[in-house]
């Protein structure tokens, strides 16, 4: 029988946004405004008050694989000499840059004027990445390096490395006056860092924490799905104003008694993403009465905490934090944080094959986890967009085999 989940409005709303934004993007010239293309932790602001344009090729390759596009391009970074082992985002962003106005892509990006990424913050390879693509459209490339914090980080070891990245971002500032040859405008700077921590503020509390609720009224792939306004218009009045009346939204299915899942039975958590299985494997947990409703991908891009009216400040502080920034037991604490939070059932672990920030330490971490809470996890290898790592029916064997886990946990 056909599983029919529940879906919120605000994604017919957030779908035009899309449209309306890309379209933008596309008039660039014709508006004169310049195109940034910026890894997805990157402070983005600072580019925003100068009214450039934002394009995040990772959200570039999700949408090639939600639209069954994305392994021909990886194919196409491969022809070119481009390893099969490196991150699937990756080959399908180049073989997509690859192919130029050809290219296979249902957004087609249009050029940088330049691109800015952080290191450590977000992905290991994400250098070599975009350093790939500066080279294919000649342009600029800057990076903000980002201290790595393990686990033995001191309070002064954090301090150093906040003082390191706030003098980068300062650096980078000047570099745009030269750039723009325009002074920089600090006044729309401290703009662009309100929306922005306004609608993260409304996605944490009325979104990503309202999935406490037993029945959740979302779900993970609820969460990736209205991640994308945090990313391109996270500067914006629009994006608060998106948020807001999601939430209204969620708080209605609350106040309603509605799960995302009808008859909620089984909470998991899901620690990976997988975007061109995001339908099938959300139907596939649904068919068991099993929600996935929260997970770690979704924190990574956070806004919190901080002072507003000191931008840079506050942005250097969000780039050290990051989650992917630190050791392997605060990664421990995270999960087992969230499982107990969220009263979950069971952890779903895709090994997410090229993706070294997500898939490293995931077999240590989910067995400290399971130790600890006493939670069973599943482990599957799977790609981001490339078809040719995953298998639909092995996953569904795996994942039929683990609810009759939990089931027999409820019979005891």
């Amino acid at each position: 029988m056909e599983i029919k989940l529940p879906r919120l409005k605000a994604q017919t709303i957030q779908r035009q946004l899309f449209i309306d934004y890309w379209q933008e993007l596309h008039n660039a010239k014709e508006s004169e405004k310049k195109v940034a293309w910026v890894s997805g932790m990157s402070p983005s602001e600072l580019l925003s008050a100068m009214d450039f344009l934002i394009i995040y090729p990772m959200n570039h390759s999700a949408t090639c694989g939600a639209a069954g596009v994305a392994t021909v391009l990886c194919e196409i970074s491969e022809q070119n000499g481009y390893s099969p082992d490196l991150c699937g985002y990756q080959r399908c962003d180049i073989g997509s840059a690859l192919m130029g106005e050809q290219t296979l892509s249902p957004v087609r990006p249009p050029r940088p004027d330049l691109m800015l990424v952080t290191s450590n913050q977000q992905c290991h390879q994400i250098f070599k990445w975009f350093e790939n693509i500066s080279r294919i459209y000649d342009v600029p490339l800057i990076m903000v390096d980002v201290p790595f914090l393990d686990d033995t980080a001191t309070k002064d070891d954090e301090l150093s490395a906040l003082k390191y990245v706030k003098e980068q971002l300062q650096e980078f500032i000047y570099f745009l006056e030269g750039f723009t040859k325009r002074r920089y405008n600090y006044d729309r700077l401290q703009e662009c860092m309100a929306y922005a921590s306004a609608a993260y503020d409304l996605w944490y509390e009325g979104l990503f924490n309202a999935a406490k609720n037993i029945p959740s009224p979302i779900s993970t792939f609820d969460l990736f799905i209205h991640l994308g306004p945090m990313l391109y218009l996270r500067s914006r009045p629009e994006a608060v104003d998106y948020y807001r009346n999601l939430k209204d939204e969620v708080l209605e299915r609350v106040a309603n008694g509605q799960g995302a899942v009808p008859d909620e039975k089984f909470r998991l958590f899901l620690n990976g993403m997988n975007w061109m299985k995001i339908p099938s494997l959300a139907k596939l947990c649904a068919s068991y009465n099993a929600c996935m409703v929260t997970g770690i991908y979704p924190l990574l891009f956070t806004l919190k905490g901080g002072d507003i009216s000191r931008p840079v400040e506050t942005m250097a502080k969000s780039a050290i934090n990051s989650l992917l920034n630190r050791g392997l037991q605060t990664r421990i604490n995270a999960v087992e944080n969230l499982v107990r939070d969220f009263a979950i059932d069971g952890i779903i672990a895709p090994t997410i094959r090229g993706c070294k920030p997500i898939s490293s330490f995931q077999l240590e971490t989910m067995r400290e986890v399971e130790r600890l809470t006493g939670v069973p996890n599943l482990e599957f290898e799977t790609c981001m967009v490339d078809t040719r790592y995953h298998s639909d029916a092995q996953v569904e064997v795996r994942i039929q085999a683990f609810m009759e886990l939990l089931e027999n946990r409820v019979k005891k």
